[in-house]
């Protein structure tokens, strides 16, 4: 049964990373990196706002997936990181702009911002934990250091 369940796993994994790894959302992620971090959204074209939108909704969809629960968050925030990191330091104007009451409302891509607090989160619980071990790590030279330097006791 547990087999069962995990392939069922697998199988929603794959087909989440072929529909956000098409060419189509590639394409508008490039677009993202090369062209619309360049200008203020009021300023791109039709093309550029219709590749924005497909992008954010590809992610909104994304994260709604992660949310249900269907596919493990972990593993594919981890891969993705960087794209969702970056694409949404790009689109979050036009994302904020979108959900104003007057145009889509506030839960338009709400699933991206979702995503986008997920990659938040874990950065800072990885920071925190380098911090631990960076603390715990720099205590000991200091105990060998006073050791050396006389004998003297270091609690």
């Amino acid at each position: 049964m547990q087999e069962m369940r995990r392939s069922t796993s697998v199988q929603h994994i794959l087909s989440l990373l072929s529909f956000i790894e098409s060419d189509e959302i590639r394409a508008a992620t490039n677009l993202a990196y090369t062209t619309l971090h360049k200008k203020h959204f009021s300023q791109w074209t039709e093309s550029d706002r219709q590749a924005a939108s497909k992008l954010c909704a590809s992610f909104s969809t994304a994260g709604t997936i992660l949310q249900s629960g269907l596919v493990p968050v972990t593993p594919l925030i981890q891969g993705w990181e960087p794209s969702i990191r970056r694409c949404y330091q790009v689109l979050e104007p036009y994302i904020r702009e979108m959900q104003k009451p007057e145009n889509a409302g506030p839960q338009y891509w709400a699933g991206f911002d979702w995503l986008y607090s997920q990659v938040l989160t874990r950065a800072n619980e990885e920071r925190h934990l380098m911090d631990l071990r960076f603390k715990g790590n720099t205590a000991h030279p200091t105990r060998r250091l006073a050791k050396h330097q006389g004998g003297t006791h270091v609690i």
